[in-house]
């Protein structure tokens, strides 16, 4: 058979999984990798992670299946995709891809105490941003992450800091493409919906530098080329779980 076949990767909260699929919709293989979340109390706050390394390691022991699996049909694959979680981010070395902070889960609200001092009605963010004001959203851990962790720190100050949402430090290791899709960067609460782009006044009101957040591409964009065996498939579509 040489008709085409999709790749999608879904990443979610207790694992990651790797599918496979024809032209048709049919399922012909799919592998997973559990990945687990911590819960700790620290003072009177919970902190909720998971290890991006043992996720993204998840994902690529999948995709190492896929290729077995196929062979040489891994060249039948004409596309892939990727579904995860919306509101879950990290920070991370944009020169070496070294993680440096855990992956702050999106039941995580750490950074509520932010909300406290910011001049931000649930009517402003909605009109621009589709969101309420929360803590679950990505904008107070990445300030969270800005003042509290050194190595984050220390990123900054010599120009290394990339921070976003769990795909796009999937996308920079697989693709080599440092960008997110309109559904992650929502959750993020700083995404304007009018100009598809971060918006810089929510970005000065939390304090959040634009140069070390990715690109704002559509859901259907160029995201670069996932590398599997000797093929190269071209990654055409990024969602955030529910809009997938």
């Amino acid at each position: 058979m040489t008709s085409p076949l999709i790749l999608a990767i879904d990443q979610g909260g207790q694992s990651s999984r790797v599918g496979v699929y024809s032209a048709q919709g049919e399922l012909l293989h799919c592998f997973s990798a559990s990945c687990a979340t911590t819960h700790e109390m620290v003072g009177d706050v919970e902190y909720i992670e998971q290890n991006p390394v043992e996720i993204l390691k998840g994902i690529q022991s999948c995709l190492d299946q896929v290729r077995v699996a196929l062979g040489k049909d891994v060249a039948r694959i004409s596309a892939a995709g990727f579904s995860g979680q919306g509101s879950s981010l990290l920070c991370w070395n944009a020169k070496t891809g070294e993680a440096l902070s855990p992956v702050l889960s999106w039941q995580d609200i750490r950074g509520q105490h932010y909300l406290k001092d910011i001049s931000l009605t649930h009517e402003q963010a909605q009109s621009r941003t589709g969101l309420r004001v929360s803590p679950h959203y990505g904008a107070s851990k990445m300030r969270w992450c800005l003042e509290n962790n050194s190595q984050v720190k220390h990123a900054f100050d010599a120009g290394s800091l990339a921070v976003g949402p769990i795909v796009s430090y999937i996308l920079w290791h697989l693709c080599g493409e440092f960008s997110v899709d309109p559904g992650h960067a929502q959750r993020t609460l700083l995404w304007n919906l009018h100009t598809k782009d971060w918006d810089e006044n929510l970005l000065q009101l939390f304090k959040i530098p634009r140069e070390i957040l990715p690109k704002c591409k559509y859901h259907s964009s160029n995201f670069g080329s996932l590398v599997l065996g000797e093929f190269k498939i071209p990654f055409r579509t990024c969602a955030r779980d529910q809009g997938a």
